[in-house]
């Protein structure tokens, strides 16, 4: 199958990928605070820019923005808490 057949053909939109597997959901955000405040230690002033990226996409949610929005936003903030550099262990 190309992918114009790909495209046009309906078998391959019966299971779309779901929207809500990126989205920032309270639990997913609670748990990115989480891991960050465990990390805090070995870089707090990263630390305090990513409270900053919290703080704004929660600002993102309550305005009700775009769900794309939303998602750039989240995927941002998962980059950088994956990017932070881990501890040592004690």
């Amino acid at each position: 199958m190309d992918t114009r057949e790909t495209l046009l053909s309906t078998d391959a939109a019966e299971h779309p990928v779901s929207s809500w597997a990126t989205m920032p959901i309270p639990s997913r955000i609670n748990e990115a605070i989480r891991r960050l405040d465990r990390l805090r230690p070995s870089d707090p002033f990263r630390a305090h820019r990513i409270d900053q990226q919290i703080v704004n996409l929660k600002a993102i949610i309550n305005r009700n923005e775009p769900q794309q929005r939303q998602r750039a936003a989240w995927r941002t903030l998962k980059a950088e808490i994956a990017s932070f550099p881990e501890l040592p262990p004690q």
